[in-house]
């Protein structure tokens, strides 16, 4: 029997209760922890270690965790990264989503939920690792096509699906784009992160301290797509036009089979692997 993986993770935050608490929440789904009070001290461990995923405080003395985040998100092979921030700012979470951050989250945390999330994040990239080693796709070119690229594990949604169930999914899972489908699983329609930003002030209900309204009310239904064999230039050049963030992938009968991201193929073409699943929840 193959030995369960150990992930390495990084805690960064000034306040030692909340790195205690970070810690225990991830020592419970197996992780091996260090700490650190601030970016400074994070620098110094970094230079030291590799970790597989780092939790980071935004607001911190000497070096806070803006200035850290860039700096690792400009490294190749840099790890996963996850704010814990108790700054609660829809315009602040879109920045670090736009700029490659991989979850952001908000205190206090629930320590099983919390763990969960982080462990989730961290196989799904490892997976991907693999599937794409074995296949020997890594660092391929233009000559490529679809099927090489997309991500394959897609879920879906349907029009009646509550905005509120849609926004937690997204936090828990960390994906951006959900594919909307009819009642034959055919694609109708997509609604993005974006998407749900943008419709923030119009579906968030502050009373209740939830989204309200349903996905059909907010969905784009500007939707296009491309089938596996399509070559990757093909793909790249109709988002690249369309200003699309991702593209549906069909097989026979018109039934989803994939999507393909922009973060798919800029990952393929410097040769890095996946960071995890761009689909769907349902």
């Amino acid at each position: 029997m193959d030995k369960p993986l150990i992930y390495r993770a990084l805690i960064v935050d000034d306040e030692a209760a909340v790195r205690q608490l970070t810690l225990r929440a991830l020592a419970i789904e197996g992780f091996q922890c260090q700490t650190a009070s601030d970016g400074r001290e994070a620098q110094q461990l970094l230079q030291e270690t590799t970790y597989d995923v780092v939790v980071t405080d935004l607001k911190m003395p000497n070096l806070n965790g803006h200035m850290l985040v860039t700096e690792l998100i400009q490294q190749r092979n840099r790890p996963i990264i996850v704010v814990l921030t108790g700054v609660l700012a829809p315009s602040l979470v879109k920045d670090l989503i736009a700029r490659g951050v991989e979850q952001v989250e908000f205190k206090p945390i629930d320590c099983t939920m919390f763990g969960a999330k982080v462990q989730a994040l961290v196989s799904r990239y490892h997976s991907h690792v693999s599937d794409r080693s074995a296949a020997g796709r890594i660092g391929g070119g233009m000559d490529s096509c679809v099927a090489d690229v997309m991500s394959r594990d897609v879920y879906t949604t349907t029009p009646v699906a509550t905005m509120s169930d849609i926004a937690k999914q997204m936090s828990i899972t960390g994906v951006r784009h959900l594919p909307v489908v009819n009642y034959k699983r055919e694609p109708i329609g997509i609604i993005t992160q974006r998407d749900l930003f943008r419709h923030m002030g119009q579906a968030f209900d502050a009373a209740k301290g939830e989204v309200r309204g349903q996905v059909g009310e907010f969905m784009s239904e500007q939707l296009e797509s491309v089938c596996p064999a399509t070559p990757l230039a093909e793909a790249a050049e109709k988002m690249l036009s369309k200003k699309f963030g991702c593209l549906p992938v069909l097989g026979e009968g018109r039934k989803l089979v994939g999507i393909l991201t922009r973060s798919d193929l800029l990952r393929h073409f410097i040769g890095a692997p996946q960071r995890g699943c761009e689909n769907i929840v349902g």
